[in-house]
């Protein structure tokens, strides 16, 4: 059984990562050797080309030791995760809750992650309650 388990694992893993071609049906009506052959386009967006409109958002909660947080986009269709790759690009390393930010979503496995941030406007953020002091009492 375990056999028959890694030998399924092995096979998906090689159709998986083998680049799919094109399948041309011949229905009669064209000369097979006038289609011409196009290279397949890459499945990764072209740097040049920005992978969706920026949107507006909230930052929910962010922990920059664990380097990922929440933001709610304002447009109202929820939230997106952010991870600190993301905010590479303009140099920050953490977010307050309550700022905003302009950004770029893509549609991903698990929800919407955040591509790229643009700005930040910390003039939005909430601001950070005063720490407790306890007091003991003698």
């Amino acid at each position: 059984m375990l056999k028959t388990i890694t030998k399924f694992v092995l096979e998906r893993r090689k159709t998986v990562q083998q680049p799919r071609q094109q399948v041309v049906e011949n229905d009669n009506t064209t000369d097979p050797t006038s289609v011409s052959e196009s290279p397949t386009q890459a499945a990764e967006p072209q740097l040049d080309e920005p992978s969706s409109q920026p949107v507006w958002a909230k930052v929910k909660w962010y922990n920059p030791d664990k380097r990922y947080g929440f933001v709610e986009l304002t447009d109202g269709s929820g939230d997106a995760f952010l991870h600190a790759t993301a905010l590479a690009g303009i140099g920050m390393t953490t977010l307050q809750p309550g700022e905003t930010l302009a950004l770029r979503v893509s549609p991903g496995e698990r929800g919407l992650p955040v591509t790229e941030v643009i700005s930040v406007d910390s003039g939005t953020a909430t601001p950070s309650r005063p720490s407790r002091t306890r007091i003991r009492s003698s």
